[in-house]
């Protein structure tokens, strides 16, 4: 079934800036992925600003800093482009969900102490814990990682505590 300009008008093609991977930040073309991936984001980003009718083409290519010729090397259609935007946004949905269930799980642990804002701490802690793995990975010492897993079970030892009258 083609999709249609005034059926993918109505998809909500939300970038968040999360997307973003450190590559599509930096200022040199070549340090920002393939020219097809350049390709799918920049149509994202477009088609949820202008909507499908309102965007062309040559925007696309000229966001990407990709020569419009090229566009067809890598898409026959316009309809092409909308498709592999909407996969894209899928990939990032089905990629959420292994962290959705990790979420869940540790609401449940966290429930388990008698705690009410469960929801709020299981982010806090899965927070926690990505924001150990980036320095860690990206200094390459994994101490970095031990520590701040030492840091979250004294954390959560205090979450399991009973509360101190005032």
């Amino acid at each position: 079934m083609p999709f249609t300009a005034e059926a993918i008008d109505r998809l909500d093609l939300r970038l968040s800036a999360s997307a973003l991977t450190l590559s599509e930040m930096t200022d040199s073309p070549s340090a920002r992925g393939g020219k097809r991936e350049r390709l799918v984001a920049s149509a994202g980003e477009r088609l949820h600003r202008k909507g499908v009718v309102a965007t062309t083409l040559a925007d696309i290519a000229q966001a990407a800093d990709v020569p419009v010729g090229n566009v067809y090397y890598y898409f026959r259609t316009k309809d092409d482009l909308v498709r592999a935007v909407i996969e894209a946004q899928l990939d990032q949905v089905e990629a959420a969900g292994p962290i959705r269930r990790i979420l869940e799980w540790a609401e449940i642990q966290i429930r388990h102490l008698g705690r009410r804002d469960a929801a709020e701490l299981a982010i806090t802690l899965f927070a926690g814990v990505q924001g150990g793995a980036l320095p860690a990975s990206t200094l390459r010492d994994p101490e970095l990682m031990s520590k701040q897993v030492r840091h979250l079970e004294q954390w959560i030892d205090a979450l399991a505590a009973p509360p101190t009258p005032p």
